[in-house]
């Protein structure tokens, strides 16, 4: 039983983390000259910045650093909630544990 339960939601992480790799997020910079595209397996895949904003070089590493860790913030939001699902299909219906993940 439980040997089938694994091998279920190891299938099902696989096609998870299959489904990540196109699944995308977007962040943008709070001046809106950086911009990052990031998938769901949380790698960045895109990198847009205006050059206006490499004449300051304090406010472009600051906004990069907080654009990337956006995107991938989100990235793993989007992940958590897909893994959710996969671990829900994938349970057994066991009296007690209803919304355990919720």
């Amino acid at each position: 039983m439980f040997g089938d339960l694994k091998n279920k939601i190891n299938q099902g992480k696989e096609e998870l983390n299959q489904r990540m790799d196109s699944a995308y997020v977007r962040s943008t910079s709070p001046s809106k000259m950086i911009e990052i595209i990031a998938n769901g397996n949380r790698q960045i895949i895109d990198l847009k910045v205006q050059s206006e904003i490499y004449e300051d070089t304090e406010q472009f590493e600051d906004e990069l650093v907080i654009t990337i860790n956006k995107a991938l913030e989100k990235a793993d939001i989007m992940y958590q909630e897909e893994m959710k699902s996969v671990m829900k299909e994938n349970m057994p219906n066991i009296p007690g544990l209803d919304g355990l993940l919720d």
